[in-house]
Protein backbone atom coordinates (compact mmCIF):
# COMPACT_ATOMS: atom_id res chain seq x y z
CA UNK A 1 0.00 0.00 0.00
CA UNK A 2 2.69 2.42 0.91
CA UNK A 3 4.58 1.78 -2.57
CA UNK A 4 1.68 2.21 -4.87
CA UNK A 5 0.90 6.10 -2.20
CA UNK A 6 5.03 6.65 -2.95
CA UNK A 7 4.49 5.87 -6.22
CA UNK A 8 1.25 7.87 -7.19
CA UNK A 9 2.67 10.82 -5.24
CA UNK A 10 6.15 10.98 -7.41
CA UNK A 11 3.91 10.28 -10.41
CA UNK A 12 1.81 13.11 -9.12
CA UNK A 13 4.36 15.64 -7.90
CA UNK A 14 7.51 15.45 -10.70
CA UNK A 15 6.43 13.02 -13.91
CA UNK A 16 3.42 15.29 -14.30
CA UNK A 17 4.26 18.48 -13.69
CA UNK A 18 7.67 18.13 -15.35
CA UNK A 19 5.49 16.99 -18.70
CA UNK A 20 3.19 20.02 -18.23
CA UNK A 21 6.05 22.55 -17.39
CA UNK A 22 8.17 21.30 -20.78
CA UNK A 23 4.89 21.89 -22.90
CA UNK A 24 4.13 25.78 -20.90
CA UNK A 25 7.67 26.53 -21.93
CA UNK A 26 6.88 25.56 -25.50
CA UNK A 27 3.59 27.32 -25.36
CA UNK A 28 5.27 30.28 -23.83
CA UNK A 29 7.20 31.58 -27.58
CA UNK A 30 4.34 29.83 -30.10
CA UNK A 31 1.22 32.26 -30.15
CA UNK A 32 -1.85 30.80 -30.43
CA UNK A 33 -2.81 32.07 -33.73
CA UNK A 34 0.42 29.42 -35.05
CA UNK A 35 -1.39 26.59 -33.11
CA UNK A 36 -3.25 23.91 -35.13
CA UNK A 37 -7.03 24.43 -35.14
CA UNK A 38 -7.92 20.74 -35.54
CA UNK A 39 -5.91 17.70 -36.08
CA UNK A 40 -4.92 16.89 -39.68
CA UNK A 41 -6.61 14.61 -41.78
CA UNK A 42 -4.04 12.28 -42.26
CA UNK A 43 -3.04 12.43 -38.56
CA UNK A 44 -3.80 8.35 -37.80
CA UNK A 45 -1.37 7.98 -40.79
CA UNK A 46 1.50 9.52 -39.23
CA UNK A 47 4.55 8.01 -36.73
CA UNK A 48 3.76 7.76 -33.57
CA UNK A 49 6.15 10.51 -32.73
CA UNK A 50 5.33 12.77 -35.05
CA UNK A 51 1.56 12.40 -34.16
CA UNK A 52 2.41 13.28 -30.41
CA UNK A 53 4.39 16.13 -31.72
CA UNK A 54 1.12 17.27 -34.04
CA UNK A 55 -1.06 16.75 -30.77
CA UNK A 56 1.44 19.21 -28.38
CA UNK A 57 0.70 22.15 -31.49
CA UNK A 58 -2.97 21.83 -31.32
CA UNK A 59 -5.10 24.81 -29.42
CA UNK A 60 -6.73 21.90 -27.79
CA UNK A 61 -4.00 20.28 -26.15
CA UNK A 62 -2.52 24.14 -25.08
CA UNK A 63 -6.23 24.43 -23.04
CA UNK A 64 -5.71 21.14 -21.34
CA UNK A 65 -2.25 21.75 -20.69
CA UNK A 66 -3.00 25.03 -18.98
CA UNK A 67 -6.37 23.54 -17.23
CA UNK A 68 -4.08 20.44 -15.57
CA UNK A 69 -1.27 23.17 -14.76
CA UNK A 70 -3.85 25.07 -12.78
CA UNK A 71 -6.11 22.18 -11.17
CA UNK A 72 -3.59 19.05 -10.62
CA UNK A 73 -1.20 21.84 -9.98
CA UNK A 74 -2.60 23.32 -7.59
CA UNK A 75 -3.45 19.77 -5.90
CA UNK A 76 0.11 18.77 -6.08
CA UNK A 77 1.21 21.93 -4.49
CA UNK A 78 -1.08 21.72 -1.40
CA UNK A 79 -0.18 17.91 -0.58
CA UNK A 80 4.01 18.74 -0.78
CA UNK A 81 3.46 21.56 1.51
CA UNK A 82 1.96 19.75 3.71
CA UNK A 83 3.43 16.08 3.81
CA UNK A 84 6.85 17.41 2.95
CA UNK A 85 8.21 20.84 3.86
CA UNK A 86 5.94 20.92 7.19
CA UNK A 87 3.89 24.28 6.51
CA UNK A 88 1.21 24.07 9.29
CA UNK A 89 -1.20 26.63 8.55
CA UNK A 90 -1.20 27.89 11.64
CA UNK A 91 -1.32 31.66 12.48
CA UNK A 92 1.73 33.18 13.76
CA UNK A 93 -0.42 33.68 17.00
CA UNK A 94 -0.03 29.71 17.47
CA UNK A 95 3.12 27.84 18.28
CA UNK A 96 3.67 24.98 15.93
CA UNK A 97 3.39 21.54 17.61
CA UNK A 98 7.28 19.55 17.61
CA UNK A 99 7.71 16.64 18.62
CA UNK A 100 6.10 13.05 19.09
CA UNK A 101 4.16 12.27 15.44
CA UNK A 102 4.00 15.82 13.96
CA UNK A 103 5.45 17.29 11.28
CA UNK A 104 4.70 20.87 11.69
CA UNK A 105 7.68 23.08 10.87
CA UNK A 106 6.25 26.37 9.56
CA UNK A 107 3.23 28.68 9.97
CA UNK A 108 1.03 29.90 7.49
CA UNK A 109 2.56 31.97 5.04
CA UNK A 110 -0.45 34.15 3.84
CA UNK A 111 -2.44 35.66 6.81
CA UNK A 112 -5.46 33.81 7.21
CA UNK A 113 -7.08 37.16 8.43
CA UNK A 114 -5.68 39.29 5.94
CA UNK A 115 -5.42 36.40 3.22
CA UNK A 116 -8.94 36.28 1.93
CA UNK A 117 -8.87 38.93 -0.63
CA UNK A 118 -5.78 37.56 -1.80
CA UNK A 119 -7.01 33.68 -2.47
CA UNK A 120 -10.39 35.52 -4.07
CA UNK A 121 -7.92 37.30 -6.36
CA UNK A 122 -5.86 34.55 -7.18
CA UNK A 123 -8.50 32.08 -8.10
CA UNK A 124 -10.31 35.31 -10.85
CA UNK A 125 -6.99 35.85 -11.97
CA UNK A 126 -6.28 31.81 -12.90
CA UNK A 127 -10.14 31.41 -13.85
CA UNK A 128 -10.00 34.45 -15.75
CA UNK A 129 -6.62 33.02 -18.14
CA UNK A 130 -8.69 29.34 -18.62
CA UNK A 131 -11.88 31.77 -19.95
CA UNK A 132 -9.26 33.46 -21.72
CA UNK A 133 -7.73 30.27 -23.82
CA UNK A 134 -11.32 29.31 -24.76
CA UNK A 135 -13.14 32.37 -26.18
CA UNK A 136 -10.36 33.68 -28.53
CA UNK A 137 -12.72 33.20 -31.44
CA UNK A 138 -16.01 35.14 -29.99
CA UNK A 139 -13.45 38.66 -28.18
CA UNK A 140 -14.85 40.99 -26.13
CA UNK A 141 -15.30 44.75 -26.40
CA UNK A 142 -11.71 46.81 -25.35
CA UNK A 143 -12.55 47.33 -21.95
CA UNK A 144 -13.95 44.15 -21.37
CA UNK A 145 -10.49 42.78 -22.61
CA UNK A 146 -8.67 45.28 -20.79
CA UNK A 147 -9.80 44.14 -17.53
CA UNK A 148 -10.02 40.59 -18.37
CA UNK A 149 -6.25 40.89 -18.96
CA UNK A 150 -5.61 43.20 -15.99
CA UNK A 151 -6.66 40.60 -13.61
CA UNK A 152 -4.57 37.83 -15.42
CA UNK A 153 -1.44 40.14 -15.47
CA UNK A 154 -2.04 39.83 -11.49
CA UNK A 155 -1.41 36.52 -11.15
CA UNK A 156 1.88 37.08 -12.39
CA UNK A 157 2.48 39.69 -9.18
CA UNK A 158 0.63 37.18 -6.87
CA UNK A 159 3.28 34.39 -8.15
CA UNK A 160 6.14 36.40 -7.96
CA UNK A 161 5.35 37.26 -4.33
CA UNK A 162 4.60 33.45 -3.39
CA UNK A 163 8.01 32.96 -4.47
CA UNK A 164 10.00 35.92 -2.61
CA UNK A 165 7.62 34.87 0.58
CA UNK A 166 8.79 31.20 0.36
CA UNK A 167 12.56 32.27 -1.06
CA UNK A 168 15.19 31.29 1.38
CA UNK A 169 12.92 30.27 4.47
CA UNK A 170 12.95 26.54 3.69
CA UNK A 171 16.28 24.87 3.75
CA UNK A 172 15.21 21.42 1.64
CA UNK A 173 16.41 22.87 -1.78
CA UNK A 174 14.63 20.31 -3.55
CA UNK A 175 11.07 21.11 -1.87
CA UNK A 176 11.61 24.68 -2.80
CA UNK A 177 12.23 23.31 -6.45
CA UNK A 178 8.89 21.34 -6.60
CA UNK A 179 7.35 24.66 -4.50
CA UNK A 180 7.86 26.83 -7.67
CA UNK A 181 7.15 24.84 -10.68
CA UNK A 182 3.32 26.02 -10.00
CA UNK A 183 4.14 29.89 -9.62
CA UNK A 184 6.47 29.51 -12.89
CA UNK A 185 4.46 27.60 -14.92
CA UNK A 186 1.15 30.63 -14.32
CA UNK A 187 3.50 33.38 -14.63
CA UNK A 188 4.20 31.46 -18.27
CA UNK A 189 0.55 30.88 -18.73
CA UNK A 190 -0.18 34.57 -17.75
CA UNK A 191 2.52 36.15 -20.11
CA UNK A 192 1.41 33.55 -23.23
CA UNK A 193 -2.36 34.64 -22.65
CA UNK A 194 -2.22 38.68 -22.47
CA UNK A 195 -0.15 38.40 -25.51
CA UNK A 196 -2.36 36.34 -27.49
CA UNK A 197 -5.43 38.69 -26.06
CA UNK A 198 -3.41 41.95 -27.13
CA UNK A 199 -2.72 40.15 -30.59
CA UNK A 200 -6.59 39.21 -30.93
CA UNK A 201 -7.76 42.79 -29.77
CA UNK A 202 -5.42 44.34 -32.75
CA UNK A 203 -6.80 41.11 -35.53
CA UNK A 204 -10.17 42.65 -34.81
CA UNK A 205 -9.45 46.28 -35.32
CA UNK A 206 -7.66 45.87 -38.54
CA UNK A 207 -10.68 43.52 -39.64
CA UNK A 208 -13.23 45.55 -39.18
CA UNK A 209 -10.88 48.32 -40.87
CA UNK A 210 -11.24 50.90 -38.06
CA UNK A 211 -7.63 51.18 -37.69
CA UNK A 212 -7.32 54.69 -35.47
CA UNK A 213 -3.89 57.14 -37.01
CA UNK A 214 -3.96 60.36 -34.12
CA UNK A 215 -4.50 61.05 -30.91
CA UNK A 216 -4.79 58.86 -28.00
CA UNK A 217 -6.20 55.82 -29.81
CA UNK A 218 -3.45 56.21 -32.43
CA UNK A 219 -1.22 55.85 -29.60
CA UNK A 220 -2.48 53.23 -28.09
CA UNK A 221 -3.05 51.35 -31.18
CA UNK A 222 0.48 51.83 -32.29
CA UNK A 223 1.72 50.79 -28.69
CA UNK A 224 -0.62 47.42 -28.63
CA UNK A 225 0.91 46.94 -32.41
CA UNK A 226 4.69 47.50 -31.21
CA UNK A 227 3.29 44.24 -28.13
CA UNK A 228 1.41 42.45 -30.16
CA UNK A 229 2.09 38.42 -29.71
CA UNK A 230 4.96 39.34 -27.46
CA UNK A 231 5.19 39.05 -23.56
CA UNK A 232 6.65 42.64 -22.45
CA UNK A 233 3.86 45.34 -21.76
CA UNK A 234 1.69 43.42 -20.42
CA UNK A 235 1.58 44.34 -17.26
CA UNK A 236 0.11 48.06 -18.10
CA UNK A 237 -3.19 46.54 -18.37
CA UNK A 238 -2.84 45.25 -14.82
CA UNK A 239 -3.79 49.31 -13.69
CA UNK A 240 -7.51 49.12 -14.08
CA UNK A 241 -7.45 45.84 -12.44
CA UNK A 242 -5.81 47.06 -9.68
CA UNK A 243 -8.22 50.22 -9.32
CA UNK A 244 -10.94 48.01 -9.46
CA UNK A 245 -9.41 46.10 -6.57
CA UNK A 246 -8.41 49.05 -4.17
CA UNK A 247 -12.31 50.17 -4.42
CA UNK A 248 -13.68 46.73 -3.33
CA UNK A 249 -11.00 46.50 -0.40
CA UNK A 250 -11.94 49.85 0.70
CA UNK A 251 -16.33 49.23 0.50
CA UNK A 252 -15.65 45.92 2.39
CA UNK A 253 -13.25 47.67 5.33
CA UNK A 254 -10.14 46.00 4.78
CA UNK A 255 -8.03 48.88 4.04
CA UNK A 256 -6.21 48.99 0.55
CA UNK A 257 -3.18 47.45 2.22
CA UNK A 258 -4.66 44.03 2.95
CA UNK A 259 -3.09 42.45 0.24
CA UNK A 260 0.71 43.73 1.81
CA UNK A 261 -1.18 42.53 5.38
CA UNK A 262 -1.30 39.17 4.30
CA UNK A 263 2.20 38.72 3.43
CA UNK A 264 3.26 40.88 6.94
CA UNK A 265 1.38 39.60 9.53
CA UNK A 266 2.99 36.09 8.84
CA UNK A 267 5.97 34.57 10.74
CA UNK A 268 9.02 32.49 9.27
CA UNK A 269 8.39 33.78 5.64
CA UNK A 270 10.97 36.67 3.83
CA UNK A 271 7.79 39.17 4.59
CA UNK A 272 6.94 38.65 7.79
CA UNK A 273 7.14 41.23 10.55
CA UNK A 274 5.39 39.08 13.59
CA UNK A 275 7.41 36.95 16.06
CA UNK A 276 5.57 33.66 16.95
CA UNK A 277 5.41 32.13 20.37
CA UNK A 278 8.12 29.69 21.57
CA UNK A 279 7.12 25.71 19.69
CA UNK A 280 5.49 23.74 22.19
CA UNK A 281 6.00 20.02 22.33
CA UNK A 282 3.66 17.00 21.52
CA UNK A 283 1.21 16.25 24.07
CA UNK A 284 -1.41 13.33 24.34
CA UNK A 285 -4.69 12.54 23.33
CA UNK A 286 -7.92 14.48 23.41
CA UNK A 287 -10.29 11.48 23.56
CA UNK A 288 -8.30 10.18 26.92
CA UNK A 289 -9.41 13.51 28.23
CA UNK A 290 -13.24 12.20 27.17
CA UNK A 291 -12.31 8.81 28.51
CA UNK A 292 -11.19 9.48 32.02
CA UNK A 293 -14.19 12.84 32.19
CA UNK A 294 -17.10 11.59 31.44
CA UNK A 295 -19.60 10.10 32.75
CA UNK A 296 -18.65 6.51 33.33
CA UNK A 297 -22.38 4.82 32.18
CA UNK A 298 -21.87 6.75 28.94
CA UNK A 299 -17.91 6.44 28.05
CA UNK A 300 -17.59 3.09 29.73
CA UNK A 301 -13.94 2.83 31.11
CA UNK A 302 -12.54 -0.41 30.45
CA UNK A 303 -8.82 -0.65 31.98
CA UNK A 304 -5.93 1.99 32.98
CA UNK A 305 -3.54 2.26 30.29
CA UNK A 306 -0.14 3.97 29.84
CA UNK A 307 0.76 6.71 27.78
CA UNK A 308 3.96 8.17 27.30
CA UNK A 309 4.91 7.05 30.49
CA UNK A 310 1.29 8.14 32.54
CA UNK A 311 -1.02 6.20 33.53
CA UNK A 312 -4.64 7.02 31.83
CA UNK A 313 -8.12 5.85 31.32
CA UNK A 314 -8.54 4.30 28.54
CA UNK A 315 -11.79 2.66 26.71
CA UNK A 316 -12.80 0.98 23.69
CA UNK A 317 -13.62 5.01 21.61
CA UNK A 318 -9.59 5.69 22.50
CA UNK A 319 -8.71 2.29 21.15
CA UNK A 320 -10.15 2.08 18.41
CA UNK A 321 -8.54 5.58 17.57
CA UNK A 322 -5.63 4.75 18.55
CA UNK A 323 -5.79 1.59 16.64
CA UNK A 324 -6.72 2.90 13.41
CA UNK A 325 -3.63 5.52 13.74
CA UNK A 326 -1.68 2.97 14.44
CA UNK A 327 -2.77 1.03 11.25
CA UNK A 328 -2.45 4.00 9.36
CA UNK A 329 1.03 5.26 10.13
CA UNK A 330 2.17 1.29 9.22
CA UNK A 331 0.16 1.33 5.85
CA UNK A 332 1.01 4.95 4.79
CA UNK A 333 2.92 7.30 6.77
CA UNK A 334 3.46 10.23 5.00
CA UNK A 335 -0.52 10.28 5.03
CA UNK A 336 -0.47 9.60 9.11
CA UNK A 337 2.04 12.73 9.56
CA UNK A 338 -0.68 14.81 7.10
CA UNK A 339 -3.27 13.48 9.74
CA UNK A 340 -1.58 14.01 12.72
CA UNK A 341 -0.37 17.34 11.85
CA UNK A 342 -4.65 18.32 11.41
CA UNK A 343 -5.07 16.90 14.81
CA UNK A 344 -2.63 18.65 16.46
CA UNK A 345 -3.97 21.80 15.15
CA UNK A 346 -7.50 21.76 15.77
CA UNK A 347 -7.67 18.78 18.85
CA UNK A 348 -5.40 20.44 20.90
CA UNK A 349 -7.94 23.02 21.26
CA UNK A 350 -10.86 20.92 21.85
CA UNK A 351 -9.21 19.07 24.49
CA UNK A 352 -8.57 22.35 26.20
CA UNK A 353 -12.04 23.23 26.29
CA UNK A 354 -13.04 19.61 27.59
CA UNK A 355 -13.52 20.85 31.08
CA UNK A 356 -17.05 19.53 32.30
CA UNK A 357 -18.28 15.27 31.98
CA UNK A 358 -21.42 17.03 30.05
CA UNK A 359 -18.95 18.39 27.63
CA UNK A 360 -17.04 14.68 27.70
CA UNK A 361 -20.24 13.28 26.92
CA UNK A 362 -21.17 15.56 24.11
CA UNK A 363 -17.56 15.37 22.41
CA UNK A 364 -17.84 10.71 23.24
CA UNK A 365 -21.57 10.93 20.98
CA UNK A 366 -20.24 12.95 18.29
CA UNK A 367 -17.18 10.78 17.72
CA UNK A 368 -19.37 7.82 17.54
CA UNK A 369 -19.67 7.83 13.53
CA UNK A 370 -15.91 8.13 13.12
CA UNK A 371 -15.66 5.35 15.76
CA UNK A 372 -17.48 3.11 13.40
CA UNK A 373 -15.68 3.95 10.65
CA UNK A 374 -12.50 3.75 12.04
CA UNK A 375 -13.57 -0.04 12.99
CA UNK A 376 -14.45 -0.46 9.63
CA UNK A 377 -11.10 0.25 7.84
CA UNK A 378 -9.51 -1.95 10.67
CA UNK A 379 -11.90 -4.87 9.89
CA UNK A 380 -10.97 -4.26 6.19
CA UNK A 381 -7.55 -3.56 5.94
CA UNK A 382 -6.06 -5.40 9.48
CA UNK A 383 -6.07 -9.17 9.82
CA UNK A 384 -6.40 -9.10 13.41
CA UNK A 385 -8.23 -5.73 13.94
CA UNK A 386 -9.33 -6.74 17.46
CA UNK A 387 -6.08 -7.69 18.45
CA UNK A 388 -4.31 -4.35 17.10
CA UNK A 389 -7.32 -2.41 19.50
CA UNK A 390 -6.83 -4.63 22.07
CA UNK A 391 -2.64 -4.09 22.18
CA UNK A 392 -3.49 0.24 22.59
CA UNK A 393 -1.65 1.35 25.69
CA UNK A 394 -0.55 -1.70 27.12
CA UNK A 395 3.18 -0.83 25.76
CA UNK A 396 3.07 -4.03 23.67
CA UNK A 397 2.41 -4.23 19.78
CA UNK A 398 -0.67 -5.99 18.74
CA UNK A 399 1.68 -8.78 17.08
CA UNK A 400 2.60 -9.97 20.54
CA UNK A 401 -0.87 -10.27 21.91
Amino acid sequence: MDIIVSIFILTACVVLPFVITGLDIYYLFVPYDSLLKAAPVNEKQLPFIKRILTKCRSRKTRRLNYFMAAAFGGFCQLVWENLFVGISGKSWQAPIVIGGTSDEAYHEYISEEFGTWYWILLTASVMTTLVMNFTYEGREPPLISSLLTGMSVSGIILSALYIIQLWGQINDKISIAVLFVLPVNYMMISARSCADEIACVLKNFEADGNIPESGLNGVIYRLLKKTSGKIGFVFLSLIPALAVLAMILLLTGQGADALTKAFTMTADWTFSTQTPPPPTYYEGHYLCTVAAGGHRRLVRPLRMGTRAGDRIIVNRQLCIANAFEDLIMDKTPRFHRALRGFYDKYGYPLCRSITTPLRADIVYIIMKPLEWLFLIVLYLFDTKPESRISAQYTGRKYKSI
